[in-house]
């Protein structure tokens, strides 16, 4: 940076009382003209505008310089925070699958010994059920041969009364024969069932009017 020039300092003049008149002294001497001044403030001007420029320039300079630190290290912070989130991410990732497998252990045991349970019971149930069934068959087989005893015993008491009827009716026309054609009546006895069995009958003599009646009577 240029330096100003310092004009030198004036003399003042001597007292009066001389004879001998001296001219007065230059005041501006070897001082700088305004035409000089302002070539100087000129140039100082201008070496201050680029003093400036410079220093602007530097200060940009800097500023990028430093900005662009700022953001590497920025960026190597996100990197490295990016990084630590990942990890601590799959980390939590980690413990939570492990912790997901246990609760799915723990709940399909559950439902497992739930089901254990419940097929133990359905078991049981049908056990007790066949069982059940199988009673019930058989008391409905043993009641329809009840129901069958029942029916062949009423048919067989039917038949028997029909038959006892029969030979009810036998029986009178036998004696109301033999009463007719003076026979003794049959000696009767008592057979197995209530059936009748009349005895063996010999002949014997009647009338002439009257044909004899001659053999066994079963």
């Amino acid at each position: 940076m240029p330096q100003m020039t310092l004009a030198p300092p004036i003399s003042l003049p001597e007292p009066a009382g001389s004879e001998r008149l001296n001219a007065p002294p230059r005041l501006t001497s070897g001082m700088p003209d305004p035409g000089s001044i302002a070539k100087q403030r000129e140039a100082y001007l201008k070496a201050l505008d680029d003093q400036e420029k410079q220093a602007i320039a530097e200060l940009e300079r800097q500023r990028a310089q430093q900005v662009g630190l700022l953001r590497a290290q920025g960026d190597q912070q996100k990197k490295k925070f990016t990084l630590e989130v990942n990890q601590q991410v799959s980390q939590n990732d980690i413990v939570l699958t492990q912790h997901h497998s246990e609760q799915m252990m723990v709940l399909s045991q559950q439902y497992s010994q739930q089901r254990g349970v419940l097929e133990q019971q359905a078991n049981t149930l049908i056990m007790e059920y066949q069982q059940k069934k199988a009673q019930e068959d058989m008391m409905v087989q043993q009641y329809q041969l009840q129901v069958e005893q029942f029916n062949a015993q009423q048919r067989y008491n039917e038949e028997m009364s029909k038959l006892q009827n029969q030979q009810d009716k036998v029986q009178g026309a036998l004696l109301q024969a033999y009463s007719s054609s003076f026979l003794p009546p049959p000696i009767t006895r008592q057979a197995t069932y209530g059936t009748l069995y009349p005895a063996a009958v010999t002949g014997v003599n009647v009338s002439s009017s009257y044909t004899p009646v001659i053999g066994a009577v079963s």
